[in-house]
């Protein structure tokens, strides 16, 4: 049986660059890649839906949100892909310094 990704093996094709240069360029099987893209985008999504449903019902989901932010921000931080000084990090994320705002976010 061939391996699902079998076509992709020739990294220099187009495939081969939509599907497994970003993930390899963070160290990353397409795999782990997709694993780890997914449990983001859904913590996203969740944190999204209580951020609404706050906004309907300000007594509900206080702080869930930024709680969220905080949480895959940690994630992000702990990989050593983001490892680095802040003035790195505030380099990579287009010159905003994310460790002011989420300084704001825990107190």
């Amino acid at each position: 049986m061939e391996a699902p990704l079998a076509p992709l093996a020739d990294q220099t094709g187009v495939l081969g660059k939509m599907f497994l240069d970003h993930p390899h360029a963070l160290g990353e099987t397409y795999w782990q890649h997709q694993r780890r893209a997914l449990h983001f985008g859904s913590s996203m999504v969740s944190a999204g839906v209580a951020c609404i449903l706050h906004a309907l019902v300000p007594a509900l989901f206080v702080r869930t949100a930024s709680r969220t932010v905080l949480r895959l921000h940690d994630e992000m931080q702990a990989t050593s892909r983001f490892a680095g000084s802040a003035q790195d990090r505030s380099q990579r994320w287009g010159g905003t310094a994310l460790g002011g705002y989420t300084s704001a976010l825990r107190s």
